[in-house]
């Protein structure tokens, strides 16, 4: 039940056992008293009339007061769950923007994750790489040294050879001379 009808029928019914009631204490009050029931029961049916009218103008009145305040309140209410959808409606796209900006941020960072994977990878092939290098530079510099004491070693065995030869020479032209010093000898016997 509407609770504006429910106060209503309240009010009457509250009214009407005021009405009532204040008959049957007129009667109480004058039980000494001549009774004359025809005057104070018009008398009380009027005023209670004019009372039962001016008390449902009360409790309409208050209820049109209770009415517009509930009205005011809903006014209110739909104003702040209005500003409050669209708050939320805010946020939830707040929300939205930032999942997928989130979503843009991690797959930017899957794909930073696999070219830093890539790259040390490219760095342990280089790294390999040079070292096969600095392996290949080690043995050819221990060829060139190898060549370098073999050319040493040939360099003094030509040294040497030379300086045979030169004694060669000598011992040649020494025998050259003795050979003519005993030709002229014999020649000269």
């Amino acid at each position: 039940m509407n609770r504006s009808i429910l106060i209503v029928i309240c009010d009457f019914l509250l009214v009407s056992l005021l009405a009532f009631s204040t008959v049957d204490i007129n009667k109480v009050s004058d039980e000494g008293t001549p009774r004359n029931v025809k005057i104070d029961f018009a008398t009380n049916q009027v005023e209670s009339g004019k009372d039962l009218a001016a008390v449902m103008r009360l409790a309409l009145d208050e209820e049109r007061r209770t009415r517009d305040q509930l009205m005011g309140e809903l006014t209110r209410a739909r104003e702040t769950a209005t500003r409050q959808q669209s708050v939320l409606s805010d946020r939830d796209k707040q929300v939205q923007t930032f999942q997928q900006e989130l979503q843009a941020r991690d797959q930017q960072a899957q794909r930073l994750q696999q070219e830093l994977q890539t790259r040390d990878q490219q760095a342990q092939n280089l790294q390999r790489d040079l070292q096969s290098r600095e392996q290949q530079l080690q043995n050819s510099q221990k060829e060139l040294r190898a060549r370098e004491q073999q050319a040493q070693r040939l360099q003094q065995a030509q040294a040497g050879l030379e300086q045979q030869y030169a004694a060669a020479q000598i011992n040649i032209a020494n025998l050259n001379q003795q050979v003519q010093s005993s030709a002229t000898e014999s020649l000269l016997s």
